[in-house]
């Protein structure tokens, strides 16, 4: 029999957490599969017995730890170092799992010909949230329009399977650098790629993730797309200068192209395809400034505890 444990780091999600916790209990798990749950707790100020209380309340056995350090790279890496398992699979606290969502991933990897497979995220949004902006897609992590191999651009720990061949080999863990920044996942991946790694898209392998009011305005968004590119800036500092100049004037020309031609298509298809250029321009501006080595961003702020 082999072993899968699902991976999840929680900071002040207590609501999110519960409904996640309350949707993986009802999945089925495929033959020969043995599967457990481990739930690490990144809030360095929270109850740790409110937060086990919490957590047990669901009907799903859960193994859980607490990680003090406020860091994402580092929760990730306490639940893998929680016990060995032959795949690691990773959902965030604020998502939710497709019916067939286990199934599909471990399906998949039954198959041989994958080290890690990777689904679908839909986001599910506020109904304030302005239809425009919704239509763009910017809510969703759809990866491309097939199954089969991809590349490390495509890899993210929202609806993941790892295998655990290649946790640990060569220092393959999630990288603190990048824990409050964000893109310890994408370094992960990229890292994993370039060993050899074989990633794979599983249509099937769906998760919703609700997204809070606070991220959906076009400003949030543009942010976040800003954050990204400085995030990308910084795995690339290693590049030569030519090749990082020729990739930033290439995503800055298209984003301002698409933005020229959508503004002047708004007034009849809308004002999708431009702000989809301002996001690349904002993609590209971010990787500009993660080429400095003493410029940092956040992505992970200080939240209020959830009553």
């Amino acid at each position: 029999m082999k072993s899968a444990a699902i991976c999840i780091a929680t900071y002040r999600r207590p609501t999110g957490l519960s409904r996640l916790l309350t949707a993986l209990a009802s999945l089925e798990v495929p033959e020969r599969w043995h599967v457990e749950t481990r739930v690490v707790n990144n809030d360095p100020e929270g109850n740790p017995v409110a937060f086990r209380h919490s957590v047990h309340r669901t009907d799903i056995l859960v193994r859980t730890a607490s990680e003090p350090r406020r860091n994402i790279a580092h929760a990730r890496n306490t639940a893998i170092a929680m016990g060995h398992a032959d795949v690691y699979v990773f959902i965030d606290d604020d998502e939710i799992p497709s019916a067939g969502w286990l199934q599909a991933l471990l399906q998949r990897f039954d198959q041989g010909d994958a080290d890690a497979v990777i689904g679908p995220v839909i986001g599910r949004v506020p109904d304030t949230t302005p239809r425009w902006l919704v239509r763009t897609g910017v809510f969703d992590k759809p990866g491309p329009n097939h199954d089969g191999p991809v590349s490390w651009k495509v890899g993210r720990t929202s609806s993941t399977l790892v295998s655990a061949e290649f946790i640990g080999r060569d220092g393959l863990w999630f990288d603190p650098a990048y824990g409050t920044s964000g893109g310890s996942d994408t370094d992960f991946f990229r890292r994993a790629y370039q060993q050899g790694a074989r990633l794979v898209h599983e249509r099937r392998a769906f998760v919703y993730e609700d997204i809070e009011p606070d991220r959906c305005t076009w400003q949030a968004v543009l942010r976040r797309r800003y954050r990204a590119g400085v995030v990308f800036g910084r795995m690339n500092r290693a590049s030569s200068q030519l090749g990082r100049v020729m990739g930033l004037v290439k995503r800055i020309t298209i984003g301002g192209v698409e933005s020229v031609i959508g503004a002047a298509a708004a007034p009849l298809i809308g004002p999708g395809l431009w702000f989809r250029g301002i996001c690349r321009c904002a993609v590209g501006l971010g990787a500009f400034r993660g080429f400095d080595v003493d410029y940092t961003v956040e992505r992970y702020p200080e939240r209020k505890a959830a009553a």
